[in-house]
């Protein structure tokens, strides 16, 4: 009888396996990566400007550098005095600036010699590495050659910005 009771057992926990159902779930998983820009700018800058010789002068300033997890970025530059130093006791005394942003990693220029009467803006730009990308800031112009500037500190103030699309 036991024998046959195994049997029977036997038959039955297979006849339930062969008849059971299946039931299957999905999980869905998402994560959320939030857009991150950055700018890093030089310090303030502040030298003296000998036109003694004639040419163009050109200024290093610095490092200016953008981190962006986003593609398509564009970068804006603007001048608060419409792309002139100007002197701070006669502002009918000012020098037209241009500047110039080139990539420290494969020395080409975002943009070279470019005046700043009008806002400048980039075109679309990648995704930067992590470290970001580190552009050369420079400013250059040409003083008169005929005749000296006036005496005075010249000013203007450069805006940099990043957007994202």
């Amino acid at each position: 009888m036991s024998k046959k009771l195994f049997f029977v057992l036997i038959l039955s926990v297979l006849t339930m396996a062969l008849g059971a159902q299946v039931t299957t779930g999905n999980i869905t998983f998402s994560a959320t990566y939030d857009p991150s820009f950055q700018i890093t700018l030089p310090a303030a800058y502040s030298t003296t400007i000998d036109d003694s010789v004639a040419g163009e002068k050109t200024w290093s300033i610095g490092t200016v550098r953008v981190n962006s997890n986003v593609k398509n970025w564009t970068l804006h530059v603007s001048s608060g005095s419409s792309g002139y130093l100007v002197n701070s006791e006669n502002e009918e005394e000012k020098i037209q600036i241009y500047f110039s942003l080139q990539n420290q990693s494969d020395g080409n220029y975002l943009v070279q010699d470019e005046d700043l009467l009008e806002p400048w803006n980039s075109n679309p730009q990648p995704k930067t590495a992590k470290a970001g990308v580190n552009y050369s800031f420079s400013i250059s112009f040409t003083p008169d050659g005929e005749a000296f500037m006036e005496a005075g500190t010249y000013n203007d103030t450069i805006t940099f910005s990043i957007e994202k699309p």
